[in-house]
């Protein structure tokens, strides 16, 4: 990965050191006086592609060909959605955080893709009115149902003509639970070489709903530029592009674009009046025939050979003119994009405050020159909104974020058709596959996993012409709650015949999550009011969220201590004059 200007770079190795704090924390979940709760294996679900997940974990999405099946996980009932995926209905979810927490998903119904939502088992459509384009997109929710922000077609889908086609909105919800008229958002007119972008788009939404993420689409449609849309206290919007110094350097002037190819002079200007008479007969012949494609007139053919020669030269010279201006252009354009960071088209996400904006880089791999589609490498970039400081996370292998459940865990892949599909979480600079990281959840569900995620995958060796085969954890594509107590993961299932596979764990259910946590004289406990309540004498006190962040803590507690915090599991560790004991907690 190079090195960019005001880019810091974290190059880590694969290590397991998360996955022993974890083990060490299951370790010490012995206590006396609680007996542990049965194994509950996660739930399995052949052909599920899980895409999207609300923040609370209560809802889940899978979309494949067209369909979409909407999981509510606190009744266990599936809303499946059987779209023709050469046709309509055609089913399709939101291409950002598209799902909240009271059971709102965004997606679209038809391959023109409608601004749509899913609500209490009913698609209901989003304003697009006065929208003349036929792609409208409902793309982000923030985790009350309150704002949706996306996308609006706002002229025909063309490569005819430079426009733009795509343009940012939002909808707010109304009293009376219906969402209203859109509004657009300001974006720029212009890309870094002004002309119109193809498309500016609305992707993803913080939890506050007052900042948007998207990107700007060049007009030729091969840069992607980071933008977001910001709310001020008063209300006012405006927008902020992202690593301007990188998409629009001072160094750089981009002459104008000279079109697509030179403007050529016609034969007919060249010719003297026989000339032209033979040709207008010509071509009345032609018209005579019922436009008979053989007796179509070339102008220059009724040129003597002077004339012809000055319209050749003059064709020349309009070519050398153009090609001249189009090599300058170019130049200065490929300077740009060979610089800037090759981001993927759509691939935006924000962290839940909205400070952070989330993607992920692409480097052509050219090390096989036969290979094609050519390979690609992608390093995750984290950028900082206020300041645009960039963090690369480099592990020795390409990854692409999957899931930002927090400001603290973020969870990876190696990308769809990868054999095997991957994950990974990153979490203190340490990257852990996520088979050793649920695994430190409990024996019982290492065990499981070891079952039941570790398959034997043969593949063919076009070198030697054989068949191998090979035992794969294939674990996928993972997304998270943002507490982590619902972890689900796809993958695309290459022993079997199955497209995707999905896997749904409910990590609050593993062993050791107890309701009271005793230790020798000193018990801890939620009470009705989700405050702690402290028996014994404790030193200190610590509460911990699954991806080991401290949410609490206290000095010396007795009796009641405060505790504004979701429900979920948390580890609560006690210090005493003589030690300390550690046990899973659920609230």
């Amino acid at each position: 990965m190079k090195r960019l200007r005001g880019v810091k770079t974290i190059i880590c190795v694969i290590n397991i050191s998360l996955m022993k704090k974890a083990l060490l924390i299951s370790g010490l979940l012995a206590v006396s006086g609680v007996a542990a709760q049965a194994f509950e294996e996660p739930k399995t679900y052949p052909g599920a592609s899980f895409q999207g997940i609300s923040p609370n974990g209560n809802y889940l999405a899978s979309s494949v060909f067209g369909t979409v099946v909407i999981y509510d996980l606190t009744t266990g009932v599936a809303h499946e959605y059987v779209g023709n995926e050469y046709g309509d209905p055609n089913y399709t979810e939101g291409l950002g955080n598209y799902l909240s927490n009271d059971g709102v998903v965004l997606g679209s119904t038809s391959s023109n893709s409608n601004a749509s939502y899913w609500q209490n088992g009913e698609w209901l459509s989003l304003d697009t009115e006065g929208v003349v384009g036929v792609s409208n997109l409902a793309n982000g929710i923030t985790p009350d149902g309150a704002r949706i922000c996306g996308s609006l077609g706002i002229a025909p889908i063309s490569v005819e003509h430079d426009q733009t086609m795509l343009s940012p909105v939002y909808w707010d919800r109304q009293a009376d639970g219906t969402y209203g008229k859109y509004t657009a958002l300001p974006y720029p007119t212009l890309d870094f070489t002004d002309r119109a972008p193809q498309y500016v788009t609305a992707n993803w939404i913080s939890d506050d709903g007052k900042t948007i993420g998207g990107q700007i689409v060049d007009c030729a449609g091969f840069v992607c530029v980071p933008i977001v849309y910001l709310q001020d206290e008063k209300g006012d919007w405006s927008y902020k592009i992202l690593l301007k110094d990188l998409f629009y350097p001072e160094d750089v002037t981009i002459p104008p674009y000279p079109g697509d190819g030179p403007s050529y002079p016609s034969a007919e200007s060249f010719m003297d009046e026989e000339e032209k008479a033979a040709y207008d007969k010509a071509y009345q012949d032609y018209v005579d025939s019922g436009y008979d494609w053989e007796l179509y007139p070339n102008e220059a053919d009724f040129l003597n050979e002077e004339h012809k020669a000055a319209f050749e030269a003059a064709l020349a010279e309009k070519f050398a003119e153009w090609q001249a201006a189009s090599d300058k252009f170019y130049e200065a354009y490929y300077q740009v994009i060979d610089n800037a960071p090759a981001f993927d088209f759509n691939d935006v996400r924000l962290s839940a405050d909205g400070k952070t904006y989330y993607s992920n880089a692409s480097v052509e791999d050219n090390s096989d020159p036969f290979a094609w589609p050519p390979a690609s490498t992608y390093t995750p970039w984290l950028i900082n909104i206020a300041d645009d400081a960039v963090t690369t996370l480099d592990f020795g292998k390409s990854m692409r974020i999957a899931s930002v459940p927090n400001d603290e865990v973020i969870f990876t892949f190696n990308g769809v058709g990868t054999l095997p599909m991957e994950g990974y979480v990153i979490k203190d600079g340490t990257c852990t596959d996520i088979q050793d990281w649920l695994g430190s959840f409990s024996p019982e569900l290492k065990e499981w996993l070891d079952e039941n995620m570790l398959h034997e995958i043969e593949s063919y060796d076009w070198e030697s012409g054989e068949f191998t085969s090979e035992d794969m954890f294939v674990t996928g594509m993972p997304i998270a709650s943002a507490d982590l107590n619902t972890v689900a993961l796809w993958n695309d299932c290459p022993w079997g015949m199955d497209y995707a596979y999905g896997y749904v764990f409910n990590l609050s259910a593993y062993s050791g999550v107890k309701d009271v946590v005793s230790a020798g004289k000193n018990t801890v406990a939620f009470d009705a009011n989700g405050n702690l309540t402290v028996d014994g004498e404790l030193t200190a006190l610590y509460l911990y969220d699954l991806s080991g962040r401290c949410v609490l803590s206290a000095q010396a507690p007795s009796g009641s201590v405060q505790c504004n915090l979701p429900s979920g599991v948390y580890i609560v560790k006690g210090c005493t004059a003589t030690g300390s004991f550690s046990a899973k907690i659920a609230k």
